[in-house]
């Protein structure tokens, strides 16, 4: 009888979870146009202000890789990614090159839920900004969670993943040093 009620008690959990993901989606992707970026494309304007309420604009990041990534704290994919990406980040960064920076849009949160990944120490090389009404992730074309676009350091997109890959730290890997060694020919 315990076991039933701990079932059913999980179940009407996660009938909650996912009503508000449900609700959260569509308050994000309710939009009439969506936004298609394709390789080779210029990117969006994307300013933000990060956590630590300094003023942040995609442009002043010119000449070096940027990864753009759109997540959220309740979408575990997303939260599978992060970590992926922090270590690529520190990895490719100790190498010779102009930095990687990572731009990390969390996007259909509150800010409170989020601040606990973003006040994580093994994202300190993180720039996060809150995107609490979607707008960035629209003018993005981020419909689906996680999104990473890969930007050339003259402001190009380079490619867009959509979803979590698990073998995308090799693929990143593979980018970057691709992306330096035009950079420096």
């Amino acid at each position: 009888m315990r076991i039933g009620r701990l079932a059913l008690a999980c179940l009407g959990l996660g009938l909650v979870v996912a009503g508000m993901q449900a609700r959260e989606l569509w308050t994000l992707w309710s939009t009439p146009e969506a936004v298609h970026l394709r390789s080779g494309d210029a990117a969006p304007p994307l300013r933000f202000r990060t956590a630590e309420g300094k003023d942040q604009d995609l442009e002043s990041l010119r000449g070096s890789p940027v990864l753009v990534t759109f997540w959220a704290s309740w979408c575990v994919p997303c939260r599978a990614e992060l970590p992926e990406l922090a270590n690529v980040v520190k990895e490719v960064n100790a190498e010779e090159g102009p930095p990687v920076h990572v731009l990390a849009i969390n996007t259909s949160d509150e800010a409170r839920d989020a601040a606990a990944v973003i006040r994580d120490p093994a994202y300190g090389a993180f720039l996060f900004g809150v995107d609490g009404d979607g707008s960035m992730a629209r003018a993005w074309g981020a419909s689906v969670l996680p999104t990473l676009v890969l930007v050339r350091p003259d402001g190009k997109i380079a490619e867009v993943r959509e979803g979590y890959d698990p073998h995308m730290g090799g693929r990143l890997r593979g980018w970057i040093k691709a992306t330096r060694r035009k950079q420096a020919e």
